[in-house]
């Protein structure tokens, strides 16, 4: 009983030294700016202040900023404020074209970034087994399917991801998070995730990013399975939305199981005194 009676007292005094911390991370808030040229779409971007982890509320939006585009070393245009942070220009960038923003505003540091423009990759496929699942309303029909990226001379940066509609009578378009169905060496492993229940014993996250490396200026080719009401999109990146594309997926990895043993990811950012990105990308897409 005196031993119990000892436990007992310790037990009190841990559990009463127990509360909640509140850890406060301080932080000297920068301007974040972000914006990805593509040359299918007018210029856009937006303009925030940064904030502390530890805070939980609404970013400050930057609308009394002077923001300057440049093209090939002259200049481009301003990009206008429409409020809520959010400024465009009504021009496409151009493919091959080195565009230069700098961005004043009161108070801050001047920000600076560069990019290159990339151009479409070069896409083709092949269909083949076409087989339809369920019946009615609720059918479908899957292939397999042989993607193809002719690869254009030089480094490149290549990725692919998917969109489905669901059947229903709005014709929702969805996300596809994943594939499980790729086995391919010119895949890049950086997203690759083990698991004994998957069919290959392991599937790649969200996106594919597709090398290049050995097989410059050749086919670059993989096979998976593909489904009717899909949409197939390949984009060439430049280096900086490249390496913002991969730090973010490696975050959300991160974001679900083993939290304890993931290593923290620095999201990428390639604005000279600020945060954010300044990249571009070029898309090409087919429907199934």
């Amino acid at each position: 009983m005196k031993h119990i009676f000892i436990l007992l007292i310790l037990l009190f005094i841990l559990f009463s030294c127990e509360k909640d911390l509140k850890t406060e991370i301080i932080v000297t808030p920068k301007l974040c700016f972000n914006c990805v040229l593509d040359p299918d779409s007018l210029i856009i971007g937006s303009l925030s202040l940064s904030q502390s982890i530890s805070e939980n509320k609404i970013f400050i939006k930057i609308n009394n900023a002077v923001i300057e585009l440049t093209k090939d070393g002259q200049l481009f245009g301003l990009m206008k404020n429409s409020g809520d942070g959010i400024y465009s220009l009504e021009q496409k960038p151009i493919t091959g074209s080195k565009y230069n923003i700098k961005i004043m505003a009161e108070g801050y540091p001047e920000l600076s970034a560069s990019t290159i423009v990339p151009a479409k990759p070069e896409i083709s496929y092949q269909l083949g087994n076409p087989v339809t699942h369920g019946s009615g309303y609720n059918s479908f029909i899957s292939y397999t399917i042989q993607k193809n990226i002719m690869d254009q001379v030089g480094k490149n940066r290549y990725w692919h991801y998917r969109l489905r509609s669901r059947q229903t009578p709005t014709n929702i378009w969805g996300f596809v998070g994943g594939f499980y169905d790729v086995d391919s060496p010119i895949i890049d492993d950086f997203n690759r995730v083990s698991d004994a229940t998957d069919d290959l014993g392991f599937h790649y996250e969200y996106y594919l990013r597709i090398n290049d490396i050995g097989m410059d200026g050749e086919t670059l080719t993989f096979n998976g399975t593909s489904y009717n009401n899909e949409i197939n999109f390949f984009m060439d990146t430049d280096v900086h939305y490249d390496k913002y594309l991969k730090s973010t997926i490696k975050q959300k990895m991160n974001d679900g199981d083993n939290l304890l043993f993931n290593e923290p990811v620095q999201i990428y950012s390639n604005i000279e005194n600020g945060l954010g990105i300044f990249g571009s990308v070029a898309i090409t897409s087919f429907k199934l």
